[in-house]
């Protein structure tokens, strides 16, 4: 184990690493623990050591793992668990990745590397309904959450603070440099849930059924404009300028999960989203930096389609494209 005054600085290198220049540490620090600006520079300094309650607080705060730090040990790795089973439980989960993606968004240097198995979740932030029947599938489906037991899907029960929550994410995302890596299958899950609530009739309507794929189809159809441009657009249409913050990766590798890397400044955050809504992170030094030479590895292996390699672009796009002209069919015919 290190010294109290080793971890202790470690941990205040690492806040440090994750402001912006203009922020002072000690009036963030000061604000956070509820003490005097002397007291937080007594903490900065060494000079005071931090309670447990303050290093829970810090460590909650700025998603940072106090038992890698302080452990020399390694092979052992602490994640943290959030868990979605009811409609408040959702509102919840976009309110926390709303306040992670503010943090992550001021600080001065960043970096979000997704490797999806599912089209990335911050795609569905532009068109609301398509967010909504994921989370109406979750609900339904997985977690069996009894108010949504008896619903059928339909456009117009979109709450509309799931829609403002959505906006705000598309803009924070947005302005989050990005490297995202897709395979071949990056729609098969959504594909087999329409068909299946479609064949158990649990659309509303068809013009419900057939208005879900033309969003999947306008969430592409973004993504691909991003992608020839190598940069994100606001929810409003616009760039913002900003320079090359894009970047889109076709593997021929399957990935078997979703994995989120966020680089935010000295710190890692390893987020492995599963079954969909439900996550587990770990800021575990190690793991992170383990899981982010694997996605290195997978990216050597792909092909960047952004900016570049338009054939290889049009042509992965095209075939999802088919794939969803291919389910209208099927709904129009009835079956």
């Amino acid at each position: 184990m290190k010294s109290h005054q080793e971890v202790q600085g470690l941990l205040i290198n690492k806040i440090k690493s994750t402001l912006p220049g203009n922020i002072s540490l000690a009036d963030e620090l000061a604000d956070l623990l509820h003490v005097s600006s002397d007291s937080a520079y007594r903490r900065i300094r060494g000079e005071t050591a931090l309670t447990i309650d303050e290093i829970i607080t810090i460590c909650g705060h700025f998603q940072i793992s106090f038992d890698a730090l302080a452990s020399s040990q390694s092979g052992f790795v602490n994640f943290s668990y959030h868990e979605v089973n009811t409609f408040t439980d959702f509102i919840r989960y976009l309110t926390d990745i709303k306040d992670e993606m503010v943090r992550i968004s001021r600080a001065p240097d960043k970096q979000i590397i997704y490797a999806a198995v599912d089209m990335p979740i911050f795609h569905y932030f532009n068109f609301p309904e398509y967010l909504y029947f994921k989370m109406f599938y979750w609900l339904r489906s997985v977690s069996t959450d009894p108010d949504f037991m008896v619903k059928k899907y339909r456009v117009a029960d979109v709450n509309q603070e799931v829609i403002s929550l959505c906006m705000q994410l598309a803009d924070l995302y947005a302005m989050i440099p990005s490297t995202e890596i897709w395979s071949d299958s990056i729609l098969n899950s959504i594909l087999k849930q329409i068909i299946y609530y479609w064949q158990s009739g649990v659309f509303y309507s068809k013009e419900e059924a057939i208005s879900l794929i033309n969003a999947v189809r306008k969430t592409l159809e973004k993504v691909q404009r991003e992608s020839e441009m190598n940069m994100k657009i606001l929810a409003n249409g616009q760039t913002n300028n900003f320079a090359r913050n894009y970047q889109l990766y076709h593997s021929d590798i399957e990935i078997g999960n979703n994995f989120i890397l966020v680089n935010i400044g000295e710190i890692k955050v390893l987020y492995n989203s599963f079954h969909t809504f439900n996550k587990m992170y770990t800021t575990n030094p190690g793991f992170c930096t383990l899981t982010e030479n694997w996605m290195n590895n997978l990216i050597k292996q792909a092909n960047l389609i952004s900016g570049v390699a338009e054939k290889h672009r049009f042509q992965f796009f095209q075939k999802m494209y088919c794939q969803l002209d291919a389910l209208v069919v099927v709904i129009e015919k009835g079956f």
